[in-house]
């Protein structure tokens, strides 16, 4: 009985150990939370790297990544324990019809106890001895399996690197349309002006002010919608960085064009052989084969080593220690369940292969449409640029013929909106050319 106790003692320290990490843990968890609040309460200035290097640190959909990568790095250790001996504690009551003897004979004529009321205490040992590979072949599995959450992960980031990317010189291109406006708004204020002095000396109608009020109206219109545009990515940019959408943030950075060609099928080789996505797809078609042998591998028999000591009691006091060792096998005779089980993994294997190809299929046109993307936003940069200087100059000639009496207002008017189209259209592509090269980064892995 003091056997008893002692082991049920036991059991309970152990289960305390147990449970008090996972509070702590929980402590842990709930203080790097209120780390990460009070940091993201802070402002600044950011350029492209700072942006990237916050959202890393930041942003949800890293966090959940990390997390599935522990989860996949669990479910490693938890196969691999497969391979280690079970170490564990029994008990138990029993009350019979008639009396049963306490322990078993070990000899002839060997007097015994007998109660109806038997109480039981084992430490039992169990270690595996030989599987046919099952345990092994679920490790592999589970290191495929965690290879594939690695690679999701980067896949993740890589993703994030786009979209803040693609904010940020959308931001820069929106504040460059911003200043365009500006600069017409009081490029016709300048004009408003001139037209006022000109009517002075009765050189200007009425109807030329009237229509460039009415043009100034427009432009104050479209800068605060193009304002309204800004503000919204800007809380787009907060949002992908991880932080609070209610601070107000700023960016540091240019539109650069350094326009060079691409080789096709160099950029699909090296998708094909970086691009996370693809191997982490890869990885779980590795890790379904693995489960495909460990179905097979249910109809082999299993060998463990067995072995346990403890104690017996009955209610009248008596007692004595009882234990072996030995082996155990087992094999399935006949089980209904394990046929379809390979069928069902082997359907999973057939599933990713096929989800295998779709995505070479995919990496390709990946690669094609972002170089395609690449070279249009960078023809419709030079094509901007020649129309800017023509405009430029288009306007300058409306203005002097106005002044010399030989135009209209109309003229300047359209001279000056085909000016700020023009500006407009250059700004525009050459955000879309630098976030055609982010995408083209994407598409091969990152590795551009």
């Amino acid at each position: 009985m003091k056997a008893f106790k002692l082991l049920f003692v036991l059991l309970l320290i152990g289960i305390t150990m147990c449970v008090d990490p996972v509070f702590a843990e929980d402590k842990v968890e709930k203080e790097a939370i209120g780390e990460k609040k009070a940091y993201s309460n802070a402002t600044k200035t950011f350029t492209l790297n700072d942006c990237i290097e916050h959202a890393l640190m930041n942003n949800p959909d890293i966090a959940i990544e990390n997390s599935n990568i522990a989860a996949a790095t669990a479910r490693l250790n938890q196969a691999k324990a497969g391979l280690l001996p079970f170490i564990g504690i029994e008990g138990g009551y029993q009350l019979f019809l008639d009396d049963q003897r306490l322990i078993q004979a070990r000899f002839n004529g060997e007097p015994g106890y007998f109660d109806d009321n038997l109480f039981r205490a084992d430490m039992v040992i169990r270690v595996p001895i030989y599987t046919f590979g099952r345990i092994t072949e679920g490790i592999e599995s589970a290191e495929f399996l965690k290879r594939a959450s690695h690679y999701k992960s980067i896949r993740t980031k890589d993703e994030l690197i786009y979209n803040i990317s693609n904010v940020f010189y959308s931001i820069i291109g929106q504040r460059h349309i911003i200043d365009s406006l500006e600069f017409s708004k009081k490029a016709l204020s300048e004009q408003h002006k001139t037209i006022n002095q000109m009517m002075e000396v009765k050189k200007a109608a009425k109807i030329d002010i009237l229509r460039v009020e009415v043009r100034l109206a427009s432009i104050e219109q479209s800068i605060v919608r193009e304002r309204n545009t800004l503000s919204i990515l800007k809380h787009t940019l907060a949002d992908l960085m991880g932080l609070d959408q209610r601070q107000e943030i700023d960016i540091n950075g240019d539109l650069s064009f350094d326009y060079r060609s691409y080789d096709l099928k160099e950029l699909v080789d090296s998708a094909l052989a970086v691009r996370p996505d693809y191997l982490s797809l890869k990885s779980e078609f590795d890790a379904q084969s693995k489960r495909v042998e460990m179905a097979k591998g249910e109809y082999l028999p299993s060998v463990y080593g067995i072995g346990s000591y403890g104690y017996r009691a009955n209610s009248r006091g008596n007692s004595g220690d009882l234990g072996f060792i030995g082996l155990s096998i087992s094999a399935p005779l006949y089980d209904p369940r394990i046929s379809p089980k390979i069928s069902e993994e082997r359907s999973k294997l057939m599933a990713l292969q096929e989800r295998l190809r779709k995505m070479v299929l995919q990496i390709k046109l990946d690669v094609e449409s972002a170089i395609l993307y690449v070279q249009s936003s960078a023809e419709r940069v030079r094509a901007s640029e020649k129309a800017i200087e023509q405009a430029r100059e288009g306007l300058r000639i409306e203005q002097q013929k106005y002044e010399l009496g030989k135009g209209s207002i109309t003229d300047i008017l359209d001279a000056q909106a085909a000016l700020l189209l023009s500006e407009t259209n250059y700004y525009k592509a050459l955000a879309d050319f630098q976030i055609s090269k982010t995408r083209l980064n994407l598409s091969i892995g990152g590795s551009l």
